[in-house]
């Protein structure tokens, strides 16, 4: 399909969005398959916004059925799915009905996705879902991944975990899964964290199985990439010596204008994978995304 590291970019990132930085294309997402072709993107990964009322084709069948020919006419894939609404903590909360009503949501997503095609579903456990400093939360995360993820893989749906956990945590909360929940390493907010990619790449090792790519500056904002803090140079090779083989979302800065912005994203990645920092010649593993 590819013959190399499929590039996609997340959902709304080509659309004006009024100056918010994460937002569903609505009215135009259809379009922005076809933009994402003209501009170079192999994918797109879809997201569902943290308002949980705001509107979205992925919850009925004839916008599932719309996303599917969007895809299918463009030549853009939609291998995988951000659910922002998990930042919303509701996984979290100590009143057990609105615990359990995440939990239900977030199964009924899973469901739907499949339904689209797409094989991964990102979960960021950050902003009012991080569990770095509860270790109460971080335990009842834990048994609810081990509970969802037989359910994930049963619906051909693989869970990528994106959080601010340190490396010996994030290993703990998958160390009950045997393998079925993959990591999400995004770029920008581990190097915000001030997590040293060359050391814990290596030790998430094979977990890592989704990238985010994305740059931050100094105040920790998004900004385009190449021009803040991240080391991509170490990322690349650390990923390489993996032999990864998965595909690069672009979580970028839209810049002063989306379109010229992701395209210039687009460039950044595309030399990076010409300097030989990252392997080429990946077609035989798309079945593995």
């Amino acid at each position: 399909m590819f013959g190399k590291n499929p590039i996609g970019i997340i959902q709304g990132r080509l659309t004006a969005s009024g100056g918010k930085l994460q937002c569903f294309p609505h009215g135009k997402w259809k379009e922005e398959f076809t933009v994402a072709k003209s501009v170079g993107f192999d994918c797109i990964e879809l997201i569902v916004e943290r308002e949980i009322s705001a509107p979205n084709p992925i919850w009925d069948d004839g916008g599932a059925a719309g996303l599917i020919a969007a895809s299918n006419e463009s030549g853009v894939k939609a291998f995988s799915l951000c659910d922002d609404q998990i930042m919303n903590g509701g996984l979290l909360s100590e009143d057990g009905s609105i615990a359990s009503e995440s939990a239900e949501l977030l199964m009924a997503l899973i469901k739907r996705i499949a339904k689209v095609g797409a094989t991964k579903i990102v979960l960021p456990f950050l902003e009012d879902a991080s569990i770095r400093r509860d270790r109460k939360a971080f335990l009842s995360v834990k048994r609810r991944l081990e509970m969802l993820a037989p359910i994930a893989e049963a619906s051909g749906v693989a869970i990528m975990l994106e959080n601010d956990l340190p490396t010996d945590m994030l290993l703990e909360l998958v160390s009950e899964t045997d393998g079925k929940i993959g990591v999400c390493y995004d770029t920008g907010n581990r190097t915000w964290l001030g997590f040293d990619p060359s050391e814990e790449i290596p030790a998430l090792g094979p977990l890592v199985r989704h990238v985010h790519i994305k740059d931050k500056d100094k105040e920790g904002k998004n900004v385009m990439l190449g021009n803040g803090n991240v080391d991509f140079g170490a990322i690349f090779s650390a990923l390489k010596a993996l032999d990864y083989g998965g595909p690069l979302i672009l979580e970028t800065s839209r810049g002063d204008e989306e379109v010229k912005s992701g395209r210039q994203n687009l460039v950044f990645v595309k030399n990076l994978l010409h300097q030989g920092l990252l392997h080429q010649g990946l077609a035989n593993r798309v079945a593995a995304w």
